[in-house]
């Protein structure tokens, strides 16, 4: 009787145990209903801050910052924005609250996102932005993707700790469409081609001249500078191009000052404005080469709606690459894009190694945007202007090598071309 009874008992706990994890369990997926509920809320709203606080990780960690980078892309320029505002607007996304899987202070909850499909889209060649947005619009086809959202019960309450093919819901933030261009046609019989001192198609007639007379002032006034770059670079000094096509071309030159320990080398921009009947100076970097360190190393590349930048600079610890965009005709500065390397030694292994960081202006970003970035306009690039350097193999620069080069020219062969 007694064994019956110890029995009983036995049975009686496991039973109140029983329901009371069912009632746990029950409890728990209100409560990572409401979790997921304020997140979906979130994402719809491109909500990066809310969603991030819903997590357990650090500003440091990768996957806030990749977070944080997928949600807040709104500083890309207008153009770009517009659209994947909208794509952005169709996002949806459901999951079963009953299929919720608790097990202990772990759980994890299936989720369908649902967008417009928009790969298509940006695959296809568009005359301009404005039919891209169209399309968009008129698309009624979706996009789904399955994802897995895994959260933790930490100080009493539950946090994402997970979000698996978030980054192929928000893929678009990544991508670029394809914009058609007209390509330059061959010149024929009747059609002589422009050599390089006749204007083609100006606003006013005499403003290729008005451009030229300029240009040499700025030769004579800036001569020691420009031989002072030939004589410590052992590199030629101007180049003379068309970079946005209007007719009248842009003089590049690299001007060299002494410094206090070395010699610096400052590229210069200048463009002829039509209406103000003048030469002026639109872009301007110093210290784009040096003699010290690495040296500097630039190039100048034609894309093609954007004038770009490429420079190298930094000490043995901290080296750094800044991609500098401007609209073609050098109206507007649009953005800088950098990646730092920096040496950094582990004590426990004792050697060295390599940490990089990149960047969109001063705001750090991930890996995958920065190289979405660079490769489409290194990929779009149509000419190389001038350049001091071939990059290397592993480098996103690296196709810039099979472009078309224009190549710099000595002060006294630019001034003989003008003349």
């Amino acid at each position: 009787m007694q064994y019956k009874r110890i029995i009983a008992a036995v049975l009686t706990v496991a039973m109140v145990a029983g329901f009371a994890g069912c009632d746990n369990s029950k409890k728990a997926k209100e409560q990572i209903s409401t979790v997921m509920d304020s997140y979906i809320e979130a994402l719809k709203d491109l909500d990066a801050e809310t969603v991030l606080e819903m997590t357990n990780w650090e500003e440091d960690d990768k996957n806030y910052l990749q977070l944080k980078e997928q949600l807040e892309f709104a500083e890309i320029g207008q153009r770009l924005y517009d659209f994947e505002a909208y794509i952005a607007s169709t996002l949806d996304a459901e999951y079963d609250p009953e299929a919720i899987e608790v097990d202990g202070k772990k759980a994890t909850v299936i989720v369908e996102y649902e967008l417009v499909a928009w790969k298509k889209i940006y695959d296809e060649e568009h005359d301009n932005y404005d039919e891209v947005l169209q399309d968009l619009k008129s698309n009624r086809k979706t996009l789904n993707v399955e994802g897995k959202v895994s959260l933790e019960f930490e100080d009493g309450k539950w946090v994402i700790t997970k979000l698996s093919k978030l980054d192929e819901v928000f893929e678009y933030t990544y991508k670029v469409p394809c914009i058609w261009t007209i390509e330059p046609t061959e010149p024929t019989e009747t059609d002589p081609e422009p050599t390089d001192t006749e204007p083609s198609g100006t606003a006013f007639a005499d403003s290729y001249d008005r451009a030229i007379d300029g240009y040499i002032d700025l030769l004579y006034s800036n001569e020691d500078a420009l031989r002072a770059t030939e004589d410590t670079f052992g590199q030629d000094s101007c180049c003379i191009y068309d970079i946005d096509g209007n007719g009248l071309p842009e003089l590049i030159t690299v001007t060299t000052e002494n410094g206090e320990y070395c010699d610096y080398g400052t590229l210069n921009i200048y463009s002829y404005n039509e209406y103000a009947g003048e030469v002026q100076l639109m872009v301007q970097i110093p210290d784009i080469i040096y003699t010290a360190a690495g040296g500097g190393c630039f190039m100048v590349f034609v894309g093609e709606e954007e004038l770009i930048i490429t420079y190298e600079h930094g000490e043995e610890s901290l080296y750094s690459v800044e991609t500098a965009v401007y609209l073609l005709d050098l109206s507007a500065y649009l953005w800088t894009f950098k990646r730092d390397s920096m040496l950094e030694y582990d004590y426990e292994l004792e050697d060295y190694y390599y940490e990089y960081l990149y960047y969109w202006d001063e705001e750090e970003i991930g890996v995958e945007y920065y190289a979405t970035m660079i490769n489409y306009y290194v990929e779009s690039a149509r000419v190389v202007i001038v350049s001091n350097y071939e990059p290397a193999a592993g480098d996103y620069e690296y196709p810039l090598n099979f472009v078309d080069q224009v190549g710099f020219m000595s002060y006294d062969d630019a001034l003989y071309a003008l003349q």
